[in-house]
């Protein structure tokens, strides 16, 4: 059964937009090279609101990117630009 991954956050108020797309996509190219990454959307409401949706082969592939992902180097930019006490992510099957 494939995973999907929904993390919704905000983002810190000093972030560059521009900065933060950079980061997306270096994250984006580092996701490609996760065991079991199928494919990532992210998205953004008018009030600020930011949604990461990422789709895993199975929950032990997810588990273990999510691990690696906060302490990869290609992700701290990515990171840094969260507000951290606004995160909320869930894994659901599919």
């Amino acid at each position: 059964m494939s995973t999907i991954e929904l993390a919704m956050f905000r983002l810190m108020p000093e972030t560059d937009l521009a900065e933060f797309e950079a980061a997306l996509m270096q994250t984006n190219q580092w996701l490609t090279t996760q065991a079991g990454f199928v494919r990532r959307q992210h998205g953004a409401d008018d009030a600020g609101g930011r949604v990461d949706i990422v789709e895993w082969v199975d929950m032990a592939s997810a588990q273990a990117a999510s691990k690696n992902f906060m302490a990869a180097p290609e992700t701290r930019a990515y990171l840094a630009a969260i507000d951290p006490g606004s995160i909320s992510m869930h894994h659901y099957g599919a």
